[in-house]
C-alpha cells in the first residue's frame, strides 16, 4: 500500500460474499501504480472512491481499492453490507508515510449516507397474498403501536400488530437472558439499559436505519432509562389538526397516566437506596412532573418502575391485555415495507419476513392502517407508499429496495419527515462534601449473590 500526495489508496483482498451489495453502476479505472483494472464508484462531493477487481473466473475473492482524500488527518471506510449495526467496516488511515488498514464491526450509528446511483438486487421482490384480512393493521410495536392495538382490540375489531424485531421480556417469549438469572432477560432489568450496546446480544438495535433505533417488542420503551416527560398543553397548539388539540386528548392522557403513573422514588418501599441522592435538594426547586398541570416545563427526576424489580411500560401494562383477546394478532420479525393504496384508499400492506420473502396482507372493507414505526421507520414506509417530498420519492423510484412506485401523477406530496420535535435531556453535576461511592457497572452485569437474592425477593 502506498499513499499518494493527496490520497490514501489502500488495497485489500477479501471474500467475495462481502461484496454482494457493492454498486453495480460504476466506471472502469486502471490504477497507475498496480496496473489493476477496477470497477470504481466515486462520490463527487468528497472525492472518496471505491473499486472492485474480480478474477476472470469469479470465485470467492476480490481485490478492493479505496481512494480517500486527506490532509494527513482522519480516516476513510466502506461497509460491504447494508446493515448499520454489526456490519463489516473496512477502515484505512494515514500513519506517517504508511497506510494502515483494518477490519472493524459497526457497534452503533450516529448518521450515514449512501450512494443513490447504486443498484442493489433484492433476493425476492415477488409478493404472495395472505388469505387472512384484518380490520386494523398496525406497523410498529413500540409505545404508540402497543397502546393503540390494545385500545382498538377492546372494541372487538380484528388487529394485526407487526413488529420488525423480536420478543423482549421473558414473559413475551424473549430469551436474551442475563447470566445470573435464566428467567429474566436483559430487557426485564431496568438498570441494564446502559449496558445493552456492549451485551452479548445487541440484536435489539435496528440494522436498517441511519441512526440508532430499536427493533423489538416495546421499541425504545424496552431499552431506555425509563424517564418520561409529560407534554405541555402548548405542544398541541399550532399545527396540530382539529380533534387533536389538548382539550381533545387530555382525558385519554389521564387514562394513560392512571395505568402508568410513574414515580420519583423507584423502589418498592418509597425510599432512596445508597446509589441515589436524597430528593430534598431537588424537591426544593422542582416538583415531580406527574403531579404538575400540563402547562409546566418541569421534568421527571428519576426513572419509574411501576412493577417490582422489572421494567415498566406498555409491554407490561398494555400488551398482556391485548394478547389475551382472540382478535388480537402479533407478528414479530416482520418488516412493513409499504402501504398499498389506490388513490386515497389504503387496502393493505406489503411485508418482508425474516426469510426475506414478501407478502401482501389486505384490510377488511373500511379497514385502517396505523403507522407507529417511530421517527426513522414511519417516514420510510410513507416514502415507499409514494407519500412524501418529491426528492425522497424520486430516490425510491430510482430503485435500490425492490419497491416500485406508480407514476408521479399518483404521488401525494406531503412534508413527511419534517418538523421533528424532540425532548432534550441533560444532566447536572454537583460537588458534595461527604464521601460517597458510585455504583459500578458490574453491580448490574455481574451482581453478587446478595444482590441476586434481593432481586429475586423483590
Amino acid at each position: 500500500m502506498k499513499p499518494s500526495r493527496h490520497n490514501i489508496i489502500p488495497y485489500f483482498i477479501n471474500a467475495l460474499a462481502f461484496a454482494a451489495r457493492v454498486c453495480a453502476q460504476s466506471t472502469s479505472y486502471v490504477d497507475p501504480n498496480s496496473g489493476i483494472t477496477f470497477q470504481q464508484s466515486s462520490d463527487s462531493t468528497t472525492g472518496f472512491s471505491f473499486g472492485l477487481a474480480l478474477p476472470s473466473t469469479v470465485g470467492s475473492d476480490f481485490i478492493g481499492q479505496m481512494v480517500i482524500p486527506t490532509n494527513g488527518t482522519g480516516y476513510g471506510g466502506v461497509s460491504m453490507i447494508s446493515s448499520m449495526v454489526g456490519g463489516l467496516l473496512i477502515v484505512a488511515w494515514l500513519n506517517d508515510n504508511s497506510v494502515l488498514a483494518s477490519f472493524r464491526e459497526t457497534s452503533s450509528t450516529t448518521g450515514g449516507s449512501s450512494n443513490s446511483t447504486c443498484t442493489v438486487t433484492s433476493t425476492n421482490t415477488t409478493a404472495t397474498v395472505s388469505n387472512t384480512t384484518y380490520d386494523y393493521i398496525i406497523a410498529g410495536a413500540g409505545l404508540a403501536g402497543i397502546i393503540a392495538a390494545e385500545r382498538i382490540a377492546e372494541t372487538g375489531a380484528s388487529i394485526l400488530l407487526i413488529e420488525q424485531g423480536k420478543a423482549s421480556t421473558y414473559a413475551t417469549g424473549g430469551r436474551s437472558v442475563v447470566s445470573w438469572n435464566e428467567a429474566v432477560t436483559q430487557y426485564d432489568v431496568p438498570s441494564m439499559s446502559y449496558y445493552l450496546t456492549t451485551s452479548s446480544d445487541t440484536t435489539e438495535y435496528c440494522t436498517d436505519t441511519a441512526s440508532m433505533a430499536r427493533c423489538l417488542l416495546g421499541g425504545g420503551t424496552i431499552v431506555n432509562a425509563l424517564m418520561f416527560v409529560r407534554p405541555q398543553e402548548v405542544d398541541f397548539k399550532g399545527k396540530w389538526p382539529t380533534g387533536w388539540k389538548w382539550d381533545d386528548v387530555s382525558t385519554a392522557a389521564d387514562r394513560l397516566y392512571s395505568r402508568n403513573p410513574g414515580t420519583t422514588l423507584a423502589s418498592t418501599d418509597g425510599k432512596h437506596g445508597a446509589s441515589s441522592p436524597p430528593s430534598s435538594p431537588a424537591s426544593a426547586t422542582l416538583k415531580p412532573t406527574p403531579s404538575n398541570p400540563p402547562t409546566t416545563n418541569k421534568g421527571l427526576l428519576l426513572p419509574s418502575l411501576g412493577h417490582p424489580s422489572l421494567r415498566a411500560g406498555p409491554v407490561k401494562s398494555y400488551f398482556p391485555l391485548a394478547n389475551r383477546l382472540t382478535d388480537f394478532h402479533l407478528s414479530l420479525n416482520t418488516k412493513v415495507l409499504r402501504a398499498i393504496r389506490s388513490n386515497s384508499t389504503v387496502t393493505g400492506v406489503e411485508i418482508e419476513t425474516s426469510t426475506k420473502s414478501r407478502e401482501i396482507i389486505n384490510l377488511d372493507t373500511n379497514g385502517r392502517i396505523l403507522l407507529a414505526g417511530g421517527t426513522m421507520s414511519t417516514p420510510r414506509i410513507l416514502f415507499n407508499s409514494d407519500i412524501g417530498p418529491t426528492t425522497q420519492l424520486t430516490t425510491v423510484q430510482n430503485g435500490r429496495t425492490g419497491i416500485t412506485l406508480p407514476s408521479t401523477s399518483n404521488w401525494i406530496s406531503l412534508p413527511v419527515g419534517k418538523n421533528l420535535k424532540d425532548h432534550p435531556i441533560f444532566t447536572l453535576t454537583f460537588n458534595i462534601t461527604s464521601n460517597t461511592t458510585s455504583t459500578l457497572a458490574f453491580t448490574f452485569t455481574s451482581p453478587n449473590t446478595t444482590d441476586i437474592d434481593l432481586f429475586a425477593h423483590e
